[in-house]
């Protein structure tokens, strides 16, 4: 992930996955990491799936996925007004403008241009926050980025559920501190669930966890061996490094 300062106020044009993806965000407050990029690793859509990407943000998750999955379609919500515009200009500057199409509205209201149960996978980076457990941050968009503020973890996995297809999956990043709170969100709405942990470096707990779930199911949850982020000198695993500049997704089977 390269980035570099322009004359637009306040933006950085960074690229990601090895320089395939341009990607301009807020030089400030929050700004897309490894967390949208693993996120898209852990998904293989199939060819000429439509998607729902929950608070696409500037676009990361859905602009990662398209590059690996070029024929299928996806829509983007956003209910920031300055990061969709954002969103939009990413489209444009990836020439995916037909492909993703961001759109303005929230998790808790969304706009009648989203058909609900229209989709074949729901991929989000929710907030990962309880509301009143943390200082806020100073950055209204890094608040809402990173803390449960308009809705909360059960409003996003109802809204998932809803917008997807019978047997649909619905796929997002989250701490791993709050693994029972997002089981009991999910169990009344999937089933077939998979976990896969991210450890920082080996021996050491995992803070994020990938999850995968299929609308309907009633198949076991399934616990994988997850992935090492981190080598001991903090440099990235071969794994990751491989997934950071595009070249690999993530092997969670």
């Amino acid at each position: 992930m390269n980035s570099a300062t322009t004359n637009k106020p306040e933006l950085t044009r960074d690229l990601f996955l090895g320089e395939k993806i341009i990607l301009w965000q807020d030089a400030e407050g929050y700004r897309a990491g490894i967390d949208p990029i693993l996120l898209a690793a852990f998904n293989v859509p199939k060819r000429s799936e439509r998607i729902l990407d929950l608070g696409c943000g500037v676009g990361a998750v859905s602009l990662c996925l398209l590059t690996k999955n070029p024929q299928v379609f996806i829509m983007g919500l956003e209910i920031l007004k300055e990061t969709f515009e954002l969103a939009k200009l990413n489209a444009a500057e990836n020439n995916l403008v037909d492909n993703f199409v961001p759109v303005l509205g929230s998790v808790s209201n969304i706009p009648p241009i989203i058909k609900m149960g229209s989709f074949d996978l729901v991929v989000s980076n929710p907030p990962y926050t309880m509301a009143k457990t943390t200082n806020l941050s100073p950055y209204a968009k890094k608040q809402i980025a990173h803390v449960e503020t308009q809705a909360n973890i059960e409003i996003w996995v109802k809204t998932a559920s809803v917008a997807l297809k019978h047997k649909g999956l619905f796929s997002f990043i989250h701490r791993a501190d709050r693994l029972d709170h997002l089981l009991g969100a999910l169990r009344p709405f999937f089933g077939g669930i998979t976990i896969h942990p991210l450890w920082p470096k080996s021996g050491k707990q995992a803070k994020r966890v990938l999850i995968k779930a299929k609308k309907g199911s009633k198949a076991p949850t399934v616990l994988t061996s997850g992935t090492i982020i981190h080598m001991n000198d903090g440099s990235y695993t071969p794994e990751v490094a491989s997934i950071l500049k595009g070249n690999s997704l993530l092997n969670f089977e």
